[in-house]
């Protein structure tokens, strides 16, 4: 009886006490999962959070921002950029301080943050020295800040954190492997659900160290994860902005809108490409490609990347770097470089074609006074003739290669038209309409005429095969009009010849804008970067030399002018030649006073435009002027924040834009849903545009204008 009651307490207990065991071990299992589980989190915030530190004080962010608020005193928001980065930077300094204590380190980062906190403040001293005048080396002097012993720290204590992190996930494995031992002297069933546990947790655990470390070792820019397929199946928000796929869900193909071209021929990426060779097992370090979008978006990027290891769903991991600006100031290095070698070349051979024709212009005099026949002496003096236009050819070339500075005379713009109208005219097909319209009778330009004459020749001579060769269009025009400065690259040489000694700070010199406009094909974004580069030719092998809109862009620059191209694929070409204007004096024409500009009186203006550079200057400008700016590169970005909500008083947008929403179609389709909207548009193709603008409300501004007729125009429509 007692060993029944025994033996049933037995059965009793036994379970209930197999029941506490399996509790115990469920809870002090459960409890050491969550720790871990929190410990990686905090490490993977960790990690996370050192890595946004450093992108904010690297070369790119603080130590850039300040380095640019010494060295720019003429953009002082690089200044407020830097104390905005050093405010952040504390942030982050704090949240790893926090971080690191949840980890168990005591380290704190109080060396980097008096060093982050030393930037913020001198970001101040800068600009009261700018403002003081003082030079740009005094002000390095006096705010340099040594941050080795910072750099040092950070990097100290993101060691320790990590090897704190492994010590604790070690203490924590080695626990698993006590509770798993007692488990099995327990009871069996029990230890070996504890293994199976044990060891998947750890083969998670590995995997996914190894997935975050490459993932996290490359957070430079857009980091993209391939599939054995080829598929996208990882991708981070930046990679997702730069191809365009904000909604695409992993794995999806690579998107069919974002193109790789190569920079150096503009063709598209082959088979061969990055991808293609990082899904054949290849690695890829730093190849620049330019990435288009739809809507003429381009990106330069700079791709960096290799396969993964570890038997995963993600076979190779890619690193895209935006490195726009870098590669533009690159091309803009290589572009003067050519001009130089091109310059020097050019002068090389004029120099030495000189002494020939001297040799051939003396002997050729010595011949003419011996007695020579009537026919010799003709002959002679055609031979002379010709060493005359052989030395008028030198001097252009000595001219380019800004040895010889050619001769500048004041010449009114009607004659100079007539003539190279005449010219011209032979040289264009019967296809091709030319017009040349008649230029204001007082209007002179001051410049070297043979060379302009050769100029608006080489521009006309651009548009006929552009026309011809693409079998669209059908007209050129050249016009002329008077305008003051309207660049700021003019500006710039302007307050330099103030520096020079005159005193031209509250007026402007006045110039000629030669206009040559064509209907034809137009150019895409990456040609018009490269038209002026010497010997870039889309023309095919042995059509053209790509030394045309070199030498018209180096005549325009020696003659303190300026050249400027509008352009767009499908919408022509125009391009405009700034130069100095003349007098009947043969002189160039004194600077004027600047008129009064109309100011804002704290409107928001919708500014869009897809050119970055001017649309920064612009959206600058109306600042000064009174104006709160809200900008878009394009017409669907901007039809876009206008449907989510955007108030604005003005729309202000160019009218030719790529993609599908050009200013126009944006101002009709504003219409549509604010009748009472306020537009102004621009344009570099005004002339051409006044017959689709028929019968609408709002103006249509040519570029360039000043910034007086910009701000009478916007003033007179928010008036309405």
């Amino acid at each position: 009886m007692m060993t029944g009651r025994r033996f049933r307490r037995m059965l009793i207990l036994g379970p209930v006490a197999a029941a506490a065991v399996l509790g115990v071990f469920a809870w002090s299992y459960l409890r050491l999962l969550d720790e871990a589980r929190d410990l990686r989190e905090t490490g993977l915030r960790f990690e996370t959070t050192s890595q946004d530190l450093l992108a904010n004080i690297g070369f790119v962010g603080l130590i850039h921002d300040f380095k640019n608020c010494v060295l720019r005193p003429d953009e002082p928001e690089y200044c407020a950029q830097a104390e905005a980065h050093a405010r952040r930077a504390e942030e982050l300094i704090a949240e790893l301080d926090r971080l690191a204590a949840e980890i168990g380190l005591d380290e704190r980062l109080d060396g980097l943050l008096e060093t982050v906190r030393g930037y913020g403040a001198r970001a101040a001293v800068v600009e009261t020295a700018h403002a003081e005048g003082r030079p740009i080396l005094e002000i390095d002097d006096a705010v340099r800040l040594s941050d080795s012993a910072a750099a040092a720290e950070i990097e100290t204590t993101l060691r320790q954190a990590r090897r704190t992190l492994k010590a604790r996930l070690d203490r924590l494995r080695d626990l698993y492997l006590v509770q798993a031992v007692a488990g099995m002297l327990s009871m069996v069933a029990l230890a070996g659900w504890f293994a199976f546990m044990l060891l998947r947790e750890h083969r998670l655990s590995l995997a996914q160290e190894e997935r975050l470390s490459a993932v996290f070792g490359a957070l430079s820019g857009g980091v993209i994860g391939f599939d054995a397929a080829g598929r996208v199946a990882m991708i981070n928000r930046q990679g997702r902005a730069m191809l365009g796929a904000e909604t695409a869900t992993p794995p999806f193909d690579w998107p069919e809108q974002a193109t790789l071209r190569a920079p150096e021929d503009n063709q598209p990426a082959t088979a061969h490409g990055p991808f293609g060779r990082l899904a054949a097992g290849d690695g890829i370090k730093g190849e620049t490609y330019l990435l288009s979008l739809p809507g003429g978006e381009e990106h330069y990027v700079r791709i960096t990347g290799g396969p993964l290891r570890s038997g995963g769903d993600i076979a190779a991991v890619a690193v895209l770097d935006d490195v726009t600006q870098q590669e533009r100031h690159r091309q803009h290095i290589e572009r003067n470089s050519r001009l130089d070698a091109l310059g020097q070349l050019s002068g090389g051979i004029a120099h030495d074609f000189n002494n020939l024709l001297a040799t051939i212009l003396y002997a050729v005099n010595l011949a003419l006074n011996e007695e020579q026949s009537e026919r010799s002496q003709r002959l002679l003096k055609q031979a002379i003739a010709s060493v005359d236009r052989g030395r008028t050819l030198t001097g252009r070339l000595l001219s380019f290669a800004k040895r010889q500075p050619g001769t500048a005379r004041s010449r009114t713009v009607a004659e100079v038209l007539r003539e190279f109208e005449a010219l011209a005219r032979p040289a264009i097909e019967a296809s091709i309409a030319m017009h040349v319209e008649p230029p204001d009778p007082a209007l002179y330009v001051h410049c070297d005429q043979s060379q302009l004459e050769n100029a608006l020749l080489n521009l006309v001579l651009n548009s006929r095969d552009a026309i011809l060769g693409a079998g669209q269009g059908s007209e050129i025009r050249v016009s002329a009009r008077a305008v003051t400065s309207t660049s700021s690259d003019l500006r710039r040489r302007q307050r330099a010849e103030a520096a020079e000694g005159r005193p031209v700070s509250a007026e402007d010199y006045r110039y000629v804008e030669l206009s040559v406009i064509d209907d034809g094909p137009g150019m895409s974004a990456e040609v018009r970067r490269r038209a002026t580069d010497p010997f870039f030719s889309t023309k095919d092998q042995g059509q053209g030399t790509g030394l045309g809109l070199a030498m018209v862009y180096g005549f325009a620059r020696q003659s303190n002018g300026e050249m400027q191209i509008y352009s767009d694929e499908g919408h022509g070409t125009t391009v405009r030649l700034t130069l100095p204007r003349g007098t009947p004096e043969n002189r160039r024409e004194g600077p004027v006073s600047r008129p009064e500009v109309v100011r804002g009186e704290g409107e928001t203006v919708l500014l869009v435009e897809d050119e970055p550079d001017l649309l920064s200057i612009m959206s600058e400008m109306l600042t000064d002027l009174g104006y709160v700016v809200e900008t878009a590169t394009s017409g669907t970005e901007a039809l876009s924040r206008i449907r989510g909500g955007l108030e604005f008083d003005l729309l202000l947008s160019d009218m030719i834009m790529p993609g599908e929403i050009d200013g126009l179609t944006l101002a009709r389709r504003l219409r549509r849903v604010r009748r009472d909207a306020r537009v102004v548009l621009m344009s570099g193709y005004a002339e051409r545009m006044a017959s689709e603008t028929q019968g609408i409300e709002y103006p249509v501004l040519q570029k360039p204008c000043m910034p007086e007729e910009l701000a009478a125009a916007i003033r007179t429509a928010l008036k309405g």
